[in-house]
């Protein structure tokens, strides 16, 4: 009787213990949110705390903005019709990409963890009722584990094998939308400028100078330089003169060249 009391005195100090632990890492993570943004606990899994945290963010964007971007052209209402959209469907997608709040849901999965249930009730969690005796003394003997999984009992293989293709195609699913999401967040505010800009690239008039008439320009300039100058073109009869001057313009329109073109 008096060992019984020790030990459940002990386990009631140790879950105190505990507890004041928990407070104690809950405050430590108050402190680096309110000073960083993020607390060690988000850098376990920043996929999931950026699908937790990005889309409430956008959500009170969306229904506390009162403007849109500044690339946007066209009537102010319709600019607001549109930026609402564009906030509406990042939302979605970040939501749709996250599997607590995805509404897509696996349709086999009541049926499957069911079965799983009843798997390990009869043979264990990882199957060790199904072992044999020769498994279980070779075991022994190589110091190895095998672990039969739902798929290795033919009466639960086929929910395992409907449950795990399904899976894949939320799997598939979620990614899809994160893709699009994160596409959406880095070109969606500015896709249309950006498509301007890429064809004012092309036609010339924005971008930068192209390389050819750069290097056609810096040719001209050198024997416009040569001409005029002649013998003195040498760095050590001047220096701070026209060869330093013809090498810093040079540099400096080597800036302004656009290497695409």
């Amino acid at each position: 009787m008096f060992c019984f009391s020790v030990v459940l005195e002990e386990r009631i100090i140790m879950g105190k213990n505990f507890h004041i632990s928990i407070w104690k890492e809950d405050i430590i993570c108050i402190y680096q949110r309110l000073r960083y943004g993020y607390c060690y606990r988000d850098t376990w899994s920043i996929d999931q705390w950026f699908l937790t945290v990005v889309p409430n963010m956008i959500h009170d964007l969306r229904i506390n903005s009162h403007g849109y971007p500044g690339s946007f052209e066209g009537p102010e209402e319709e600019n607001i019709q549109k930026w609402n959209r564009i906030l509406k469907r990042m939302e979605f997608l970040f939501r749709e990409a996250n599997e607590d709040t995805c509404r897509k849901k696996n349709p086999y999965e009541k049926e499957h963890d069911l079965a799983r249930e009843e798997f390990t009730e009869k043979y264990g969690m990882f199957g060790e009722m199904l072992k044999t005796e020769e498994e279980l003394a070779r075991e022994k003997q190589e110091h190895t584990h095998r672990l039969y999984m739902m798929s290795d009992v033919p009466e639960y293989a086929e929910i395992s094998e409907r449950w795990l293709a399904a899976e894949g195609e939320l799997r598939e699913y979620r990614d899809r939308c994160l893709k699009q999401g994160m596409v959406l967040m880095i070109f969606g505010t500015c896709g249309i400028d950006q498509q301007r800009r890429t064809k004012r690239k092309r036609q010339g008039v924005e971008g930068g100078f192209p390389a050819a008439s750069v290097v056609d320009l810096l040719f001209l300039s050198v024997i416009c330089l040569a001409i005029r100058h002649g013998p003195r073109c040498r760095v050590q009869d001047s220096p701070g003169g026209t060869l330093c001057g013809m090498i810093c313009f040079s540099c400096f329109l080597t800036l302004f060249i656009d290497w695409d073109k």
